[in-house]
């Protein structure tokens, strides 16, 4: 069966890093759908099968996920302006602005530590919990 784009990218990011106990997304694609039934996607159904908890920010309200939308603007300013002069380039500034933002920057909302030194990854494989 083929996965949707969203769901092979997750399913990759929480084989590295573990389940969280919650995800935290504004009220698009692919983590909403207004034509669903409790805006449920296939996406949402399959974080609540891993008994991931689902946090849905009001519509119109990117404040209240204002550290999320913080790090985009800062990985806009830091990144892409201005822009690389090709996708290779574009694809290093990001990786070196990962490195950096996670493991040589300082975070005031982690009490002045890296999110790199306070991640703890999940030791169980993915590939044996339930999937999509």
């Amino acid at each position: 069966m083929v996965k949707p784009p969203a769901i092979s990218t997750v399913h990759a990011v929480l084989d590295r890093n573990g389940l969280p106990a919650a995800i935290r997304t504004d009220n698009g694609v692919p983590f909403a759908s207004g034509n669903a039934l409790f805006g449920l996607t296939k996406l949402s159904v399959w974080w609540l099968r891993l008994d991931i908890n689902i946090q849905r920010i009001k519509p119109g309200h990117p404040e209240q996920n204002g550290r999320h939308e913080g790090m985009h603007l800062t990985l806009k300013t830091e990144a892409t302006k201005p822009a690389a002069f090709n996708f290779l380039q574009q694809q290093e500034r990001f990786d070196d602005f990962i490195g950096v933002y996670n493991n040589e920057r300082p975070h005031q909302a982690l009490g002045g530590a890296y999110p790199g030194d306070l991640c703890t990854p999940f030791t169980p494989n993915l590939r044996a919990t339930r999937r999509a």
